[in-house]
């Protein structure tokens, strides 16, 4: 399906973005000079508990999309989650061995390190650490008043560019024709030859007046309306079905063979899921006030279908992103045994959330199929940098360094940098795509990755220069 054939371009920017830290974190050894054998040990055992972790959530991230009710974006969560597991077993047994192979000079490391250098940054942050956190403050309250415009909404029709057939297509339909969208509802009621009834013919009729005065329709088919350019009176429609069936007379679309249930086919102009949905719940609202006794079905049609599905995705999403926010909860606070380390981790990675879907709703957008996925499965890939900077600050403070904040920025904001960078970029690829939602999945989500990358460089150690968070 269109929506996983990206499921390949995720698996290798999430492969190479955890590498890095690996990479990274032998180059600086490396510079230190440590022996090549030395320096990729050296690196494994800083990183490995770490990237475990990561891995670890990023795989349970992507599998909270099996909550999704639509099999390609469950496929995606599969896929991606399996990937993940075969990524870390690569970067822990194969990267190791040929990092180990790899000759490279003291000299060349020191110059590679030197251009990673990040010692200035940690300085200008700890003199302005309050100011960054209070613009961060701010910038959070505007955000959330934004979310105000959040809306789930969606429109295949939208999923392709102008001058795509699809939607030259779709135009035509709406422009010449009736309408590119249908829904079909079906009236039924007991008794031999009761849709042919007066009681039964008169609430059609009424119905098919009702309809033909809503402004999303373009044109109304049933019984009714063949029978009229027939020239069919309702007796001779029933002399005539007395002795042949609907499908011998050209009716098999209209009536059932029983003749007790009768459809009205609708035909509408190109809408948005949420329109669809609104007009759906207009036609019910009349044929439960208006029908009585009959009974009625409806609306039926793939248009509808795939409006509802939208809307339970995004759903599904939300309860997804909410599974992620706790899971990512539990874990920090269970691995640092301690609840204000477990809120920190909340907090930045909700943020980066909250500050691009913010910009996305002020700005029109809405969370449509590609805007849903992102928040499903975002929240285990942004989560990998922060693991790491706690991780080894934790590991820092243990082990008595006078300025954890400072090693740790020195040892890791380097790799978070560039795996932030790789993912952006390759997710990226997305964006060059004419189906709507990998476009916003894809703009969203390397959005969300560096807003994440802002926050884990300029929030978290700031919050951890102001006030040493307690470490069980």
């Amino acid at each position: 399906a269109a929506i996983n054939a990206f499921t390949p371009i995720i698996i290798v920017s999430l492969h190479l973005a955890a590498s890095m830290h690996l990479v990274v974190g032998f180059v600086q050894y490396r510079a230190d000079g440590l022996g090549v054998a030395e320096a990729v040990q050296r690196s494994l055992d800083f990183n490995l508990r770490a990237m475990s972790l990561s891995a670890l959530t990023t795989a349970a991230g992507f599998l909270l999309l099996g909550l999704s009710p639509s099999p390609p974006v469950r496929l995606v969560g599969y896929c991606v989650a399996m990937g993940v597991v075969f990524s870390w077993l690569l970067n822990v047994v194969v990267l190791p061995l040929q990092l180990a192979r790899l000759k490279l000079e003291v000299g060349s490391a020191k110059h590679i390190s030197a251009r990673l250098n990040v010692e200035k940054f940690v300085t200008w942050l700890r003199r302005h650490a309050r100011w960054v956190l209070v613009a961060t403050f701010l910038i959070s309250l505007c955000a959330l008043l934004s979310l105000g415009r959040m809306q789930i909404n969606d429109s295949v029709y939208d999923y392709f560019p102008a001058q795509h057939p699809f939607s030259v297509g779709t135009r035509q339909l709406d422009e010449e024709f009736a309408g590119c969208v249908r829904l079909s509802y079906v009236l039924s009621s007991t008794g031999p030859a009761s849709a042919l009834t007066d009681d039964f013919m008169q609430l059609q009729e009424r119905f098919v007046a009702w309809l033909q005065a809503q402004p999303e329709v373009g044109g109304v088919n049933g019984i009714v309306g063949l029978m009229a350019r027939r020239g069919w009176g309702l007796d001779q429609a029933r002399d005539l079905l007395s002795e042949r069936s609907p499908m011998d007379i050209g009716i098999g679309g209209q009536l059932t063979p029983g003749l007790s249930s009768s459809r009205v086919e609708v035909y509408l102009k190109a809408l948005s899921s949420v329109d669809l949905i609104a007009f759906d719940r207009r036609a019910q609202r009349w044929l439960s006030t208006h029908a009585g006794a009959i009974q009625f079905e409806g609306g039926i049609g793939p248009d509808l279908i795939f409006a509802w599905l939208g809307q339970r995705n995004a759903t599904s999403m939300f309860v997804s992103l909410i599974a992620a926010l706790a899971g990512i909860g539990v874990l920090v606070g269970l691995l640092f045994r301690s609840p204000a380390m477990a809120l920190l981790g909340l907090v930045c990675n909700l943020l980066p959330l909250l500050l691009v879907y913010a910009l996305w709703f002020a700005t029109g957008g809405y969370v449509s199929l590609g805007a849903a996925i992102v928040l499903g499965m975002i929240m285990g890939v942004i989560v990998d940098d922060t693991l790491h900077l706690l991780c080894k600050y934790r590991a820092l403070r243990g082990q008595g360094v006078d300025e954890p904040v400072l090693e740790m920025s020195r040892r890791v904001l380097p790799a978070v940098f560039i795996t932030s960078v790789t993912l952006a970029a390759g997710l990226s690829v997305g964006m060059l795509s004419d189906f709507r939602p990998l476009r916003e999945l894809s703009m969203l989500s390397a959005g969300v990755i560096l807003a994440a990358l802002l926050v884990d460089a300029l929030v978290l150690p700031a919050v951890l220069m102001l006030k040493r968070v307690k470490l069980s």
